[in-house]
């Protein structure tokens, strides 16, 4: 993922890799117990395309770790935080919305930038 380590190191970003190929900047750290399949998180995201067109702003998903349908982002990030943390991530599109998109929201095959809040449970 050659692009989006350019593009992170671009926005001053100290990334790490997560798997699928998912570059994330942690904005808050709380270093409490990470998430582990079967947990209920809350999270707060805002979704923009990389060059900075909004797709979506402030929604709640909710999701069971490791059971959740939607775009893989949205697992592995939960699997790697914990109550209260924030993060950025640069997100290939096989890891979001992939081919399709989201109709009126997400371009298919976008790269995305996912900002992300975990709320409480």
């Amino acid at each position: 993922m050659l692009i989006l380590d350019s593009l992170s190191q671009s926005m001053g970003w100290s990334a790490k890799a997560l798997s699928g190929g998912i570059l994330v900047e942690n904005i808050i750290d709380k270093e409490g117990s990470l998430n582990v399949d079967g947990d209920t998180v809350f999270m707060n995201v805002n979704v923009s395309l990389v060059n900075g067109n909004k797709c979506f702003a402030n929604d709640t998903i909710s999701l069971i770790v490791d059971h959740y349908d939607g775009a893989p982002v949205y697992n592995v990030l939960a699997k790697n935080m914990s109550l209260g943390d924030s993060c950025k991530a640069l997100v290939p599109s096989d890891m979001a919305y992939g081919v399709r998109g989201v109709p009126g929201s997400v371009p298919p095959g976008a790269m995305l930038l996912v900002e992300v809040r975990q709320l409480a449970f």
